[in-house]
């Protein structure tokens, strides 16, 4: 019989506090977590080592949340993403849709509703 692999989340944020908050909250499921610290990290992980959900600060230095995900769909990444912000407006929210983010989430999220969101995309994208 053949066990699954471990459903990979990748979290890119710049803030070293949220990564560590982050790592904490998904450490008690069954994911493999990596954590990034810029958009630059995250293009240079190993290629083809796929990501089943990707949670993106939209505020990174040099690249952005926007530009990266432009890269990355470029490179024909098709994963969910959820993208964080510290504070969402109707324009960000309408461009995050229009290039596919699956949803946006204030910074000031609760940790409950942000692990309900990865749930959710990932159990939409099956084993």
């Amino acid at each position: 019989m053949v066990e699954a692999r471990p459903r990979r989340v990748a979290v890119v944020d710049d803030d070293e506090a949220v990564r560590d908050s982050l790592l904490l909250l998904l450490a008690g499921e069954p994911y493999a977590v990596e954590v990034y610290s810029s958009a630059e990290a995250f293009l240079a992980r190993a290629p083809g080592s796929a990501v089943d959900c990707l949670v993106l600060d939209i505020n990174l230095p040099a690249l952005d949340g926007f530009q990266l995900i432009e890269r990355i769909h470029a490179q024909g990444f098709v994963s969910p993403i959820l993208l964080v912000t510290g504070r969402i407006d109707h324009g960000t929210a309408r461009r995050a849709r229009r290039i596919g983010v699956v949803e946006v989430i204030e910074k000031s999220y609760e940790a409950a509703l942000l692990l309900a969101a990865i749930r959710v995309v990932l159990a939409r994208r099956g084993p």
